[in-house]
């Protein structure tokens, strides 16, 4: 990891779920999925344990023949806006579209307001040349002011971001 990225940044969060065993694949789901990949924004919604996280995380091997740049972000409890901007940012990092020109993975990045944050976050997704998408997992994890402060204001811009 580069020494302009910041340690507490976690792989585990914006990685999906390693399959330990060979699963089936939803093939009628995922054929329903990619026959809708002009939208912006697909909600999955099911039971604990029906599959989503499996279901998404081979979506997104499909997606990877598509969009360059896909990133994950697994929502905990105890996240809050602050922190989930610059793990967002970290997310499309890895995925391949280079975010340090935005500050937010600075080892001394110390939290700026949240609506900076997240401008910077959109300003580098706007100015990318590739197809961008960003999936986030357990979504019912999130508090009212993680949807407030960072889900709405992504639905609400203009950028060619595809949100899952």
């Amino acid at each position: 990891m580069s020494d302009q990225i910041a340690q507490w940044l976690v792989s585990a969060k914006v990685s999906p779920p390693r399959q330990l065993i060979n699963v089936c694949r939803r093939q009628s789901l995922l054929q329903q999925l990619k026959t809708n990949k002009n939208f912006r924004v697909v909600w999955i919604e099911a039971a604990a344990g029906y599959g989503k996280t499996l279901l998404i995380s081979q979506w997104r091997e499909e997606m990877l023949k598509i969009h360059n740049h896909v990133g994950w972000i697994s929502i905990d409890v105890n996240d809050e806006p602050d922190i989930l901007i610059p793990y967002i940012a970290f997310s499309l990092h890895r995925a391949g579209l280079d975010m340090l020109p935005t500050g937010l993975l600075l080892p001394s990045f110390q939290g700026i307001r949240t609506v900076y944050s997240l401008g910077r976050l959109l300003n580098r997704i706007e100015t990318s040349d590739q197809p961008v998408a960003l999936i986030f997992d357990d979504c019912e994890n999130a508090s009212a002011e993680i949807v407030a402060q960072v889900f709405e204001p992504l639905l609400r811009i203009k950028a060619e971001i595809m949100l899952i």
